[in-house]
């Protein structure tokens, strides 16, 4: 399958999970604030969708950035939406 036949089936709930999980593994120089959108909104698709198939390539990254989140975050809710992040059925 090409490039561009891979662009025609993704649905835009990937491409929003693809974009939060980058923006999850890649906190450098994100607020606590934007880090608490980027978990809402990853949980947010992971509850309405079935996405093993589009977070198991990324678990290992994930799971560090959640590790990150947990050790170095600054607000309760942030530890909270990790966490959930980390035990939803799609990340195992």
């Amino acid at each position: 399958m090409t490039k561009a036949n891979l662009d025609e089936t993704t649905n835009p709930w990937q491409e929003e999970l693809g974009d939060g999980v980058n923006q999850i593994i890649e906190r450098k120089r994100s607020s606590p604030a934007g880090r608490k959108e980027s978990l809402t909104a990853y949980i947010g698709i992971l509850c309405g969708r079935y996405a093993k198939g589009e977070i198991h390539p990324k678990r290992l990254g994930l799971f560090g950035a959640f590790v990150r989140s947990l050790k170095d975050g600054k607000t309760e809710k942030e530890a909270l939406l990790t966490v959930k992040g980390m035990c939803h059925p799609s990340c195992e």
